[in-house]
């Protein structure tokens, strides 16, 4: 069964980690659904999209609440007074985030629901995606997936020629890489992510994305197994040619990851007291 899918990409003026993003917007008849909703500034693109093909946009579904991917809901919302979904475990950073972002506005905020369970459905027309929880890069990020035609829409699960963000307390290491054991065993034929271009091979993809954590997570053992070491002393010496000044708390986060999962599988400890640059960690 095909489906009826509009890839929205996307961007904004405003300064973000992310300066571009896919919202997707899929309908059956007239009745629409939307994926994602990209930035503050996104909305009337979605909205123009939406008129111009004819279609209503019944329900808007978050794959997770990061502003890149949440911020233009409040506006398509008010548009066509239609809820906005997103899983429960996410709901309470999703309406932090509106109330410091955006104005007061009490209609679109009662619009929001937290009811993206997994397993279940969320039906446009005649058609219907099932939810799928894909914890890791936030505790309630989820994807959506058309089954007859093996669509899947994974948010920033898997994103082609980079890397996911994995950055505590909002993200978590061992869990994104159980989560993407899983998706090696869903029947998709292609993934829609939330940025770049529609995967067609997505084992392949997704085996990828977990070996390049992996060999990562190994590069930073060899660092700590030479002598003991901070993460600050990590990102120096892995990420100081790669990463601008402005972004190096972007891979300090990155390293938190790393650090906790390497801890929580009793592969380092840390040592007592501080050094200049914070806690130290060893090899166990």
């Amino acid at each position: 069964m095909e489906l009826n899918v509009k890839r929205i990409r996307v961007t904004t003026s405003a300064e973000v980690l992310e300066s571009s993003a896919n919202a997707y917007l899929l309908w059956s008849g007239e009745q629409a659904l939307l994926i994602d909703a990209g930035y503050a500034d996104s909305a009337q693109e979605i909205i123009d999209v939406a008129d111009r093909l004819g279609v209503r946009i019944m329900d808007i579904c978050l794959t997770h609440h990061h502003p890149d991917h949440s911020l233009g809901a409040p506006g398509v919302s008010d548009y066509f007074f239609c809820p906005v979904h997103c899983h429960p475990a996410d709901a309470a950073d999703l309406n932090r985030l509106y109330k410091s972002a955006l104005p007061t506005n009490t209609r679109w905020q009662a619009m929001i629901r937290p009811d993206l369970i997994p397993d279940t459905s969320i039906r446009f027309g005649d058609s219907a995606l099932r939810i799928l929880h894909t914890p890791g890069h936030t505790h309630g990020h989820i994807a959506l997936l058309h089954e007859p035609s093996g669509s899947l829409f994974a948010g920033d699960t898997v994103i082609p020629g980079g890397t996911v963000w994995i950055g505590p307390p909002d993200g978590h290491l061992r869990t994104y890489l159980d989560t993407l054991d899983a998706l090696m065993t869903v029947p998709c034929a292609r993934i829609y992510p939330g940025h770049g271009d529609v995967v067609a091979q997505p084992l392949q993809l997704i085996m990828a994305m977990k070996t390049r954590r992996l060999a990562r997570e190994q590069q930073i053992l060899a660092l700590i197994r030479e002598r003991s070491r901070s993460i600050e002393d990590l990102v120096e010496l892995l990420y100081r040619d790669t990463v601008p000044k402005d972004l190096r708390w972007v891979a300090v986060k990155t390293m938190e990851g790393h650090i906790d999962k390497l801890l929580e599988d009793n592969l380092v400890t840390q040592e007592s007291g501080l050094s200049v640059n914070g806690p130290v960690y060893r090899c166990v």
